[in-house]
């Protein structure tokens, strides 16, 4: 009775995709934007001087997981609809998924300009979802919900913040993190979102 090897190959072939696409680590240098899935076999750096702007969108439900060609640029993505868009010089464009647009958005933007870029607000309380809340019910949600954590105070004292979303309701949640932010002793606190929706 001869072994079926083709039996080895699916398991092996599965956990090499597990291997390479169970998480995405995106940071953000001097020069570029660089992505690493898995356990790095898949490695790609996006050179800051070619981005030409960064965008929130929302991915489609079948680009699934992985790396996907989107016909004019690449797909990079572990388990978010969610991902920035980053639309290159050349025309192409690299869609990376992310569940925090925010933080990728201010960490790039802050390379960009060459100001830092710090996640100095933390919650200190749990907060309901907020889509189906009204204007006062989402302000009621997040009142006093958000601190500046305490290592970073030192880069809020005095400082003039600029606070970063992907996008804006209401303005209930930038209006609690700014309060944070004022009450840790920032001189100022200004906002900057992608989109505004409602």
């Amino acid at each position: 009775c001869e072994p079926n090897y083709a039996l080895y190959g699916v398991p092996l072939l599965l956990a090499a995709a597990l291997l390479n696409f169970y998480k995405l680590a995106v940071t953000v240098d001097e020069t570029a934007v660089r992505l690493r899935l898995g356990a790095g076999l898949v490695r790609v750096s996006v050179p800051l001087a070619d981005i030409l702007s960064a965008e929130a969108v929302k991915g489609r439900w079948y680009h699934g997981w992985g790396v996907r060609f989107l016909g004019d640029g690449w797909l990079y993505s572990v388990n978010s609809l969610d991902a920035v868009e980053l639309k290159l010089n050349n025309g192409r464009r690299c869609r990376i998924g992310t569940n925090d647009q925010a933080a990728l958005l201010a960490e790039a933007a802050g390379r960009l300009l060459g100001i830092p870029a710090v996640a100095a607000l933390e919650r200190v309380a749990e907060t309901s979802a907020q889509h189906a809340l009204g204007r006062a019910a989402r302000a009621r949600n997040v009142g006093g919900r958000f601190a500046v954590a305490v290592p970073e105070a030192v880069h809020v004292r005095g400082a003039w913040a600029v606070l970063v979303d992907d996008v804006v309701t209401t303005g209930a949640t930038l209006g609690a993190c700014g309060r944070a932010l004022l009450a840790a002793g920032a001189s100022a606190v200004s906002a900057v979102t992608v989109a505004r929706e409602g």
